[in-house]
């Protein structure tokens, strides 16, 4: 049975919860827990930003396609850059929860 969509606050709520962590972490969890470079897909976008026009973190979002945008934005001395990942809502819930508990344990 394919799984409901994810509401809007529920989708902040993965925000939220995915945002505790340095957004570099938490593409290396996903690419641990995937066993595949972030997801086995390349980017829906991605690219360099001027540094401290975003904030470094997670954006959670729907596309206008209905999957799931993953925006890990990050920082370093050199400016920031992001990458963009989009999925289905049974993908995004099994990877961000398998991610979470990845670094929950690593900070224990």
């Amino acid at each position: 049975m394919p799984q409901e969509p994810l509401s809007d606050a529920e989708l902040k709520n993965f925000e939220d919860s995915l945002n505790r962590f340095e957004a570099v972490h938490i593409r290396d969890a996903l690419e641990a827990v995937s066993g595949e470079p972030v997801k086995g897909q390349v980017p829906t976008a991605s690219g360099p930003l001027d540094f401290g026009s975003v904030p470094a973190g997670v954006l959670v979002y729907r596309s206008e396609d209905g999957g799931v945008r993953l925006r890990l934005t990050m920082t370093e001395m050199t400016g920031g850059s992001y990458e963009e990942f989009e999925f289905s809502d049974e993908r995004f819930i099994a990877l961000a929860q398998a991610a979470i508990e990845r670094l929950e344990e690593r900070r224990s």
